[in-house]
């Protein structure tokens, strides 16, 4: 078989991961890694042909991306900071990992294997921020306001508040997908593994308001549940910058992925047992749910409040 570029491949790989089923947010992530691999091998006059690229060269970019500044407007970054976070290296890794693991299957490599001596970074032992109710509350009320520019950022937000919905879990769903007769909604998670939720608590009755008066404005025959002004699919970036906007008026830190992460921990201080909030939040792996499990430094706080000295 005749040499492949990792362009030329990437654009095969690409099509085979299409057709296995595989989410479009899983598409753009692979691809933005390996257009950035092929781009370093090119810069550095590595080798270009898939079957010629050596572990060095991965472990040299892997290197370059630890090292790379990253650009002030990056996130809620102002100024240049060395280094991307260990955890989107790791997703490069990962990236990386399956696609000539798809290279070899496809006779490409010449029986060689440029991630073998390539490990992945260990995950950093961090404590995740968690917002208090009071911090939510302060937050989502400065986003409830009429108008639907507010509307639907508000059931969005909600919905990662009140269910642990991921991002693009919330960008995904579809109006289909929720049943408010029967109280559930199906989200379709990482994997695209569908979860049905129950809707209740009061989120029902805001869904429902939403679909009656707002919804209609500006759906324009777009079939996601919450979508953009211009009746378009609502875009993660567009929920990211939202985010920011409000946070920083309301004196929070954090992301969106921030309200899941307390929606998580508040279920398990609350008693909701591991089992049952791994199937909320659609997780694959119970250590990933363990996670939330574990005493953070708010909960020693209070502990230490009640000793008597």
């Amino acid at each position: 078989m005749s040499a492949s570029s990792v362009s030329q491949a990437t654009a095969s790989y690409m099509d085979a991961l299409e057709l296995s089923g595989r989410s479009p947010h899983t598409l753009a992530a692979y691809r933005r890694s390996l257009e950035e691999l092929a781009s370093w091998l090119s810069e550095n006059g590595a080798p270009l042909a898939v079957q010629d690229i050596a572990a060095s060269d991965v472990r040299g970019f892997l290197l370059y991306l630890r090292r790379r500044p990253k650009r002030p407007g990056h996130g809620h970054i102002t100024t240049p900071t060395e280094g991307l976070a260990t955890e989107t290296i790791r997703s490069h890794h990962k990236a990386l990992s399956a696609f000539f693991h798809w290279a070899e299957r496809e006779g490409l490599l010449n029986g060689h294997r440029p991630m073998q001596n390539v490990p992945r970074p260990r995950p950093e032992d961090k404590e995740m921020p968690v917002l208090s109710d009071s911090e939510v509350e302060r937050f989502l009320d400065l986003v409830d306001k009429p108008g639907p520019k507010a509307r639907r950022l508000f059931v969005a937000f909600s919905l990662m508040w009140r269910l642990g919905l991921r991002v693009s879990e919330v960008c995904d769903a579809r109006l289909s997908d929720l049943d408010l007769e029967n109280g559930s909604l199906v989200v379709r998670g990482k994997g695209r593994k569908e979860r049905r939720l129950p809707v209740r608590n009061g989120l029902d009755k805001l869904l429902r308001d939403y679909l009656a008066d707002v919804r209609p404005q500006y759906a324009n025959g777009c079939d996601r549940l919450v979508v953009s002004l211009s009746g378009r699919p609502m875009r993660p970036s567009t929920l990211q910058r939202s985010f920011r906007r409000y946070a920083q008026r309301a004196g929070v830190q954090g992301t969106p992925h921030t309200l899941r992460h307390s929606f998580a921990t508040k279920a398990a201080r609350s008693g909701v047992s591991a089992m049952y909030l791994k199937r909320l939040l659609g997780h694959k792996d119970i250590q990933t749910t363990m996670r939330y499990f574990h005493s953070t430094f708010e909960d020693l706080k209070r502990e230490m409040d009640k000793l008597a000295f």
